[in-house]
């Protein structure tokens, strides 16, 4: 099964982004997801992070959470939070003026209404923190690898 994900994670990274809108950032450090990807039941997510100041981040971790619209998840990981089962290039940290792409696998999912799926980006003893939230027809514009 690992060899399946590596393989379709080899494409995703030869074909690039599909998504085009969905950023964020925190000082001079931007967050993206650049595609969504599906294979079997399995959903691929394209994520880049790019760090533009002289300053390394550490990633402390990168976190898929179901939350209600316009509410926020902290704390340890719970009934809402979804768990990768491959990860693909795994970034611990982003040096200074680099950029990382890490592809994420997780099971096949949708959303139900009133609920988003946010992807939160922690820096290990920082601040510069990122957050994504996307609803489920982000999820339905998913390609085929």
């Amino acid at each position: 099964m690992l060899m399946i994900y590596q393989n379709c994670c080899e494409k995703i990274m030869k074909t690039g982004p599909n998504l085009f809108f969905l950023g964020d950032h925190n000082g001079k450090m931007k967050f993206r997801l650049m595609g969504i990807y599906t294979h079997g039941a399995t959903l691929f997510f394209l994520i880049r992070l790019n760090n533009r100041s002289a300053l390394d981040y550490d990633v402390d971790s990168i976190r898929f959470c179901i939350a209600g619209a316009g509410r926020g998840t902290h704390g340890p990981p719970g009934p809402g939070s979804l768990l990768p089962v491959y990860i693909y290039d795994s970034t611990v940290m982003v040096p200074g003026y680099r950029r990382v792409t890490t592809i994420y696998a997780l099971p096949k999912f949708t959303l139900p209404p009133g609920r988003q799926l946010q992807i939160i980006v922690r820096e290990r003893n920082g601040g510069r923190h990122l957050r994504v939230s996307t609803t489920n027809s982000v999820l339905e514009r998913a390609r085929r690898v």
